[in-house]
């Protein structure tokens, strides 16, 4: 459970994970891994690539800015929308 904005070099969540994000994280090159549950309440940035391969439910308003100059969002996963 993420409840204060965090800076890491990565963030990776196996497939039998769960993450709960309500605050900002700010990933390096590492970048976002997800194959398992995430329930992002707060916005990613990341230097390194957002994978995508699990289900994401996006609460609210948020971003995901991918800003290196060689990555971006991928995978296979669901990403699905809450009502603000």
């Amino acid at each position: 459970d993420v409840n204060t904005d965090q800076t890491v070099a990565s963030l990776t969540n196996s497939a039998t994970g769960t993450v709960d994000q309500d605050a900002d994280i700010t990933a390096d090159a590492g970048g976002v891994s997800n194959a398992g549950t995430y329930m992002l309440g707060g916005d990613i940035t990341s230097t390194g690539n957002v994978e995508q391969n699990g289900t994401m439910t996006v609460e609210g308003d948020r971003r995901i800015d991918v800003i290196g100059d060689e990555t971006g969002l991928t995978g296979t996963g669901t990403i699905a929308l809450t009502t603000a």
